[in-house]
């Protein structure tokens, strides 16, 4: 992720599935599809709720006003978590955001 926030873009939909590790068992990461590009004097907040519930950052899940790379922060977070402890870090359905 910080190759790719390096470069101004937010992928906004990192979860498990997009990871991938390649034969020298570096991370990659795939499936830009909702990717955001940052930064400038032009940028905007973004308000769109995109992504995976389970892996989606509060401020999303609230739709309150975000930048996507801290959301991809907060995602990765949740991608390491899946992977330490096999399960999801807010239950299957993330629904501890709308408590």
């Amino acid at each position: 992720m910080q190759h790719v926030h390096e470069h101004n873009i937010a992928h906004r939909d990192l979860k498990l599935e997009n990871c991938f590790l390649d034969h020298n068992c570096r991370a990659k990461i795939a499936d830009f599809g909702l990717n955001k590009l940052c930064g400038g004097e032009n940028e905007q907040t973004m308000m769109t709720s995109v992504g995976t519930i389970n892996y989606m950052a509060p401020e999303i899940t609230g739709h309150a006003p975000y930048e996507g790379q801290p959301v991809d922060v907060f995602a990765l977070g949740a991608v390491l978590f899946l992977l330490r402890t096999a399960k999801f870090a807010f239950g299957e359905s993330g629904d501890v955001f709308y408590k």
